[in-house]
């Protein structure tokens, strides 16, 4: 890979997550303050109520005006580029993990992390994190999983992440376009991050079997074939 497709490259990726900051900073500042508005007009509105129908009406009301701005505070988070400098790229993964651990605590995370400290690019280290973070979207809210293993390995002039489910897999023979068309958006855009940095997006799934994916990549003075081939 030649000094001015890295360049183009990395300019792609730190353009996209200037775009995330920005949505997620103009979320944070209108419709996420609009709800705080409106949360604190039902607080005032409740002395006003009378009868146990209206307070009851009332008592719904605020409840799904709290669950859409958390819902919209979880997304700003997760908009956000990731403090992935200072701590690299495993101490991030471990953290979010926690995070979603209690957002769905019926799902059992284990982790296998090697510690990488500050080794990777951090092209390299915001791709993996931003896959990771679609394919725990993605077993969130369709996998119907019971347990996720997440391993994290440094090898030969490799960086080899794989996390796999227990959940209710899907047909992976129709791949790029066909699964955006299909709605699958993360799985679509973590195949093209993956070719960003060089590297791969190995998916292997079927239904009821589960879904484990693969993401490798080189460092940069490894210039050969990946892992396994």
């Amino acid at each position: 890979m030649n000094d001015r497709w890295i360049g183009t490259r990395n300019r792609l990726l730190e353009g996209q997550e200037a775009e995330r900051q920005r949505i997620a900073q103009a979320l944070h500042d209108g419709p996420l303050q609009d709800l705080h508005s409106l949360d604190f007009g039902l607080m005032m509105l409740a002395r006003h109520l009378d009868g146990e129908a209206a307070k009851s009406e009332w008592v719904a009301m605020r409840t799904t005006l709290q669950s859409v701005s958390r819902h919209l505070r979880t997304l700003c988070q997760d908009l956000r580029p990731p403090a992935l400098g200072p701590f690299g790229l495993s101490v991030v993964l471990h953290s979010y993990a926690e995070n979603f651990q209690l957002l769905h605590p019926e799902i059992k995370v284990d982790l296998d992390l090697a510690q990488d400290d500050q080794q990777l690019p951090q092209p390299v280290r915001t791709v993996f994190y931003r896959i990771y973070q679609h394919a725990l979207r993605n077993i969130a809210q369709h996998a119907e999983a019971q347990h996720v293993r997440i391993t994290l390995r440094l090898t030969s002039g490799w960086v080899i992440m794989t996390i796999e489910d227990d959940g209710v897999g899907f047909d992976p023979s129709g791949i790029g376009l066909d699964w955006a068309r299909q709605g699958r958006f993360g799985l679509f855009e973590s195949l093209q991050l993956a070719a960003a940095v060089n590297g791969e997006l190995e998916i292997d799934s079927a239904p009821n079997r589960g879904v484990r994916l693969r993401a490798v990549a080189p460092l940069p003075s490894q210039n050969g074939v990946s892992p396994g081939d």
